[in-house]
């Protein structure tokens, strides 16, 4: 499918085209129609404000040369994803398999159009537009919707999240609703603002009483520091009173006091040095880390491809031409032991089909899975690549969506399967 021409054009489509598309339309939604085309893959979501909505569409779908897929109720589709898989055609709605399948349709720069009238359709089911957001390899959305609802829909809590998500509007703004005058909300606030009046001066009135009993507190404390004239002249009194001078014995001057100085035993401690050493450092090696080619990456994704292939077309020699000599994904089993196993897994299902998603590929020393590695096992590393990618398999009685990393080597000279880590694993249907 070419990018805009994704719909099947059945009976059941074109009942949703809007008729009329000749018919002249006023110019200023003809500058709106051309603005949402330069917006909406930035955007992805647009919202459609008041009544020239149906102009802006129209000749929005004139510009496109499209018809827009139209989403007016839940009894049209059940939900957002099942809008999805009957548009492009995908056989489940599963979300973990939309996603999946999203990524890789957004990856070929496909576009989907569409016209969600929300108002028939519950704002939970709306909040799913935010689930389904594949982007191109451009960074662009790949799914593109002009969004109308009333602008009551719009004032309810649930319908927060999309909100948060809409940045541009189009058409008229929404109409500010008056409030009418109510005189018991009057007498309310009149309540209200007479309370905090009252607050206001008793934190006041309290404030000024505390400065005022410091101020004389500290007054009299400086009063306490200086004594009155009567109170010095009794004390100097009673100082004035005459005691009996004391008598000194009669052999005073015989009275001998021995002082003995005791000096403490002398103890031999031992001296503790306490000179820091600084042990050896052990010196590792800076291996430096060589950043991937764009030859490396082609050569990687034309291996990953071929591999694929192969094993979708359940050709058993082309498919373990790919991995390095000797190897085995189980550790239990020899080399000639595990393809063996393979073979009869390979040949087992009617039919494979294989997908592989966006590809993110590292040179082995600077791989997550990794984690910090120095000497001579990191400059092993260093000619490993590691290429990562969501991998969707379906056979006749078997499917799953996996993240998977392969580790490729060189043998002479041709990149090689060396390692095959399954990260992640969701089965969609069991066997």
């Amino acid at each position: 499918m070419t990018s805009g021409q994704i719909f099947r054009h059945n009976s059941r489509l074109s009942s949703r085209l809007n008729p009329g598309l000749t018919s002249p339309l006023p110019e200023k939604d003809l500058l709106s129609a051309n603005w949402l085309l330069q917006v909406l893959p930035d955007f992805g979501i647009v919202q459609l404000d008041g009544g020239r909505a149906a102009s802006i569409v129209a000749q929005f779908e004139q510009l496109i040369d499209t018809p827009l897929l139209r989403w007016n109720s839940t009894e049209q589709f059940s939900d957002y994803a099942q809008l999805l898989a009957d548009a492009l055609d995908f056989p489940s709605a599963e979300y973990v398999y939309l996603q999946h399948r999203l990524r890789v349709w957004a990856e070929q720069s496909a576009v989907l159009w569409i016209l969600v009238e929300g108002d028939n359709i519950p704002n939970e089911q709306l909040v799913e537009l935010l689930r389904f957001r594949p982007l191109s390899r451009s960074g662009q959305f790949a799914i593109r919707i002009l969004l109308k609802v009333s602008a009551d829909k719009q004032r309810d809590t649930s319908f927060a999240p999309l909100a948060q998500a809409i940045h541009e509007r189009v058409g008229e703004p929404l109409p500010v609703k008056h409030r009418s005058y109510n005189p018991d909300r009057f007498k309310v606030y009149a309540a209200y603002l007479l309370i905090l009046v009252l607050s206001a001066a008793s934190i006041t009135t309290t404030w000024y009483l505390t400065s005022q009993e410091k101020s004389a507190l500290a007054k009299t404390e400086d009063a306490d520091d200086v004594l009155p004239p009567v109170m010095s002249s009794n004390r100097s009194q009673s100082q004035s009173v005459e005691t009996p001078p004391l008598q000194a014995p009669a052999d005073m001057d015989t009275l001998k006091v021995a002082v003995v100085s005791i000096d403490p035993p002398e103890i031999d401690t031992p001296q503790i040095d306490t000179t820091e050493t600084d042990a050896p450092e052990t010196q590792r090696p800076d291996i430096q880390i060589d950043s991937v080619s764009q030859s490396e990456i082609s050569e990687v994704i034309a291996l990953i491809e071929r591999w694929s292939g192969a094993w979708q077309q359940q050709n058993i020699d082309e498919y373990f031409s790919m991995y390095s000599s000797g190897y085995s994904a189980d550790k239990t089993m020899s080399s000639n032991e595990w393809r063996s196993w393979r073979t009869a897994r390979l040949k087992k299902p009617l039919w494979i089909s294989i997908e592989i998603g966006p590809m993110a590929v590292k040179r082995g020393a600077e791989g997550e899975l990794q984690g910090e590695l120095t000497g001579e096992l990191k400059g092993e590393l260093n000619k490993e690549l590691h290429a990562t990618f969501w991998q969707l398999y379906r056979s006749a009685g078997y499917q799953d969506d996996t993240l998977k990393t392969l580790v490729l080597r060189k043998e002479a000279g041709i990149w090689k399967i060396a390692g095959e880590i399954n990260q992640e694993v969701r089965p969609l249907s069991q066997e």
